[in-house]
């Protein structure tokens, strides 16, 4: 027999590869069946299920190290869910916590909420929530505790501050009057000493005694403001609600449909291919 030339042998591969094919396309109505009627009903039940708000944000300013913030909360179950949001936990579909990939000293948190305002609220509360866990609230009551006695200190500093600046004040006007009575008198002359000078000397000191008054005015707001586990950043908050997850299922239904499809054609080719051995 003459040997067949190289050039007209087709490799062994590609002939598998062929027949591959061919069963797919002898047998693709059953494929496109298997992989359409998934995803149709898939996307008919997707069209009643509820879509969500989405708000990113972030905890910065942190009392303890964000990997130990993210190891006391742990993961945000239902029960937990149930207990930060107490009158409104069915707004509140997941929130996730986790570390910051742009920084080591911050958390970040996902938030997905039926409604957009529900979004603050909720990042609020759950900085509430964490600031009240025992480990936390420890550090966080020794923290306000230090600051408090800085304020006090800054209060107090403002006070002696302001104290002697209206000294200074209540002479410089007594000396104004003591420089008018006497260029009335004659005694002096204006080239001696010029109350213009003394006036704006004693505007000058007004001044400062209203900036330390609205720096003490400021300190003591800051010491009613108690500090919590961080400070929450503003969230952005998606404008219309997120089917992501919907798409992410759709995706895998039609993966899982294209496989099965082609695991039940070959299948069927295998069972036809033994019944008609067994015919013969």
């Amino acid at each position: 027999m003459a040997k067949q030339p190289d050039s007209e042998i087709i490799p062994e591969d590609e002939v598998a590869l062929y027949d591959y094919w061919k069963v797919i396309v002898k047998r693709k109505k059953i494929l496109l069946g298997i992989i359409f009627v998934p995803v149709i009903m898939a996307i008919i039940i997707a069209s009643f299920l509820p879509r969500y708000y989405q708000g990113e944000g972030e905890i910065s300013q942190l009392v303890i190290t964000a990997p130990n913030i993210v190891a006391h909360i742990g993961d945000i179950d239902e029960a937990k869910k149930n207990k930060i949001f107490t009158s409104y936990s069915d707004a509140v579909k997941n929130v996730l916590i986790f570390l910051s990939p742009k920084s080591t000293d911050k958390v970040r948190v996902i938030i997905d909420a039926k409604t957009a305002d529900v979004i603050p609220r909720a990042s609020n509360d759950l900085l509430v929530y964490i600031s009240n866990l025992p480990e936390i609230r420890k550090e966080v009551d020794k923290t306000n505790v230090e600051t408090d006695k800085k304020t006090q200190m800054l209060i107090a500093e403002a006070d002696f501050r302001m104290q002697k600046l209206k000294e200074a004040q209540k002479a410089n006007l007594v000396f104004l009057k003591q420089v008018t009575n006497r260029m009335k008198k004659q005694e002096i002359v204006l080239a001696d000493i010029n109350p213009a000078d003394i006036i704006q000397k004693d505007a000058d000191l007004s001044l400062e005694i209203s900036k330390l008054e609205q720096t003490k005015t400021d300190l003591l707001k800051k010491k009613e403001l108690k500090i919590n586990a961080g400070i929450s950043g503003p969230y952005s908050i998606s404008k219309q609600p997120s089917d992501l997850r919907i798409k992410q299922i759709l995706i895998i239904i039609c993966v899982l449909s294209l496989f099965v499809g082609v695991v039940v054609i070959f299948f069927l080719e295998y069972f036809d291919r033994m019944k008609a051995r067994d015919n013969k």
